[in-house]
């Protein structure tokens, strides 16, 4: 099995119980430096990379994700996270482009390329791994939208290759947010 949904799982769980519930995360924004920091420690030897908000093609639409992990210049996990403790998340646009990127597979997914002069058109081209991850990750208040979760069914997923994880942190008005995770839309019970 690819530890990466574990690692991400414990990174997870860290973050609301050590950040969130200690009044620590103001915006999603800093979320997004918490899963970096945290993954960027957890990963350092293991020779994955972590992109913060590649700006991406799909389907002819442009589409910024919040991290993508890449070995090997093979993208092997795409991130979006959300913050909206408050309200409901709006998670259709980016369940749409996780899954549009997972049956169209753009090659390249992703080009990086480094200023160098005029004449320079050096750039390293990531493509999708056969078994990419994708991740949606959101902290809010599941009252004030009702939601259907997970996001991806096991329908869904049944004709895509990769994985799909979600995790969740639902936020109650005076306890701690529930956290509750998803793998191909299959909750996952500790």
């Amino acid at each position: 099995m690819n530890p990466i949904p574990k690692i991400l799982f414990e990174i997870w769980n860290g973050i609301i119980r050590d950040e969130y519930s200690n009044m620590r995360i103001n915006s999603e924004g800093k979320l997004e430096a918490l899963l970096f920091a945290r993954l960027e420690s957890r990963l350092l030897d293991t020779g994955i990379e972590i992109l913060v908000q590649p700006k991406i093609q799909v389907d002819g639409d442009s589409f910024i994700p919040d991290l993508m992990l890449c070995r090997d210049l093979e993208v092997i996990a795409v991130l979006e996270a959300k913050y909206l403790p408050k309200v409901g998340p709006k998670a259709k646009r980016d369940i749409k482009k996780l899954k549009s990127i997972a049956t169209t597979r753009p090659d390249p997914l992703y080009v990086l390329q480094r200023y160098r002069g005029s004449a320079s058109t050096h750039a390293l081209k990531f493509r999708l791994s056969d078994m990419p991850i994708f991740v949606w990750l959101g902290l809010y208040n599941p009252e004030m939208r009702k939601l259907k979760v997970p996001f991806f069914k096991t329908d869904d997923v049944e004709c895509l290759s990769g994985e799909f994880v979600e995790l969740h942190a639902m936020t109650k008005e005076s306890d701690a947010p529930d956290i509750r995770k998803w793998i191909n839309g299959i909750e996952q019970i500790d």
